[in-house]
């Protein structure tokens, strides 16, 4: 639980960060670790950490990952454009890496909370998919969290989309 942000109650900065945002935004947690000991910067160790409440009575906030003194915290908003743009990227990427070969079927698992609210619309990341993957077969399912690496090996991570493609190489 997460009480202070520069000395400010945590739920105070966060409301004052997001006071502008209309509708229902997806808001997250950028955690990045502090500075070590001896002044390197860790900057690039970032986590994109999900807010999983908030204590009003204390203006708390609770993060799905640790929050150390001294690491810092930044508000991000998920944008369904960006995702959507950053999934295409992906998709071209892998159907780059898997030219000439042979796919059997694509495996999609996908937060929750990237449905059809998020986008505005049904089926928009399968369709992004077979896009750019020929029309490939698709197993899937939306979960609350992926597994995949982290600071200290795996990791959850939230509000994310993995992809995978089984192909018979050419």
């Amino acid at each position: 639980l997460v009480l202070e942000l520069d000395g400010r109650p945590a739920l105070d900065v966060l409301r004052e960060d997001a006071r502008d945002l209309g509708g229902q935004p997806l808001v997250v947690a950028l955690l990045t670790r502090a500075a070590l000991p001896h002044g390197e910067s860790d900057a690039g160790d970032a986590v994109l950490s999900a807010i999983r409440g908030v204590d009003p009575t204390r203006r708390a906030l609770a993060f799905a990952d640790p929050v150390a003194p001294g690491d810092e915290v930044s508000f991000a908003v998920i944008d369904p454009e960006t995702a959507r743009t950053n999934l295409d990227e992906l998709a071209r990427q892998l159907a780059a890496k898997t030219a000439g070969a042979l796919p059997s079927f694509g495996v999609l698992l996908s937060c929750a909370g990237r449905r059809s609210s998020f986008y505005g619309g049904a089926g928009v990341e399968p369709r992004i998919i077979r896009q750019r993957l020929g029309g490939v077969p698709l197993v899937g399912m939306h979960s609350s969290f992926q597994l995949g690496p982290g600071r200290e090996g795996v990791a959850v991570h939230a509000y994310s989309t993995a992809v995978g493609l089984l192909s018979v190489p050419s």
